[in-house]
């Protein structure tokens, strides 16, 4: 008997996370979902992006950033978390087939004594995707 689901291409999704400067992703803007935030009270977007190019570092326990950098597959689906002005603003102006980009830039020191340091991303359009 053969197998009904040989030659099918597996669909996964990863979750991108900035964590180096430097780290950027650039893909079509597929699809959208609001979620029950993890970290707080309140609700957060999730953003699928059909990756195209860049390459992004996972982080360990302490937000450090895990080596080597996990290249962008082309084709492949990722999930860029909402939450941040930037990424909301940049999604919520876009639409679904549109090109987009999300760079690490800096980070600048938080205000608040103990907080983490504040990323700043750099966030593009390219117009539609011809497919």
């Amino acid at each position: 008997m053969t197998d009904p689901l040989a030659g099918g291409q597996e669909m996964t999704t990863q979750q991108v996370s900035f964590g180096k400067i430097g780290d950027w992703i650039k893909g079509t803007y597929t699809s959208k979902k609001l979620i029950k935030n993890p970290n707080k009270e309140g609700m957060v977007h999730l953003y699928e992006l059909k990756g195209t190019l860049g390459q992004f570092h996972n982080v360990d326990g302490k937000k450090n950033p895990v080596e080597p950098a996990i290249e962008i597959r082309p084709g492949a689906f990722y999930v860029v978390w909402g939450g941040k002005q930037a990424i909301d603003d940049l999604f919520s102006r876009s639409k679904f087939g549109d090109i987009l980009a999300i760079q690490f830039k800096e980070e600048i020191e938080s205000k608040t004594k103990g907080n983490a340091p504040f990323k700043i991303l750099r966030c593009l359009t390219f117009g539609r995707d011809p497919e």
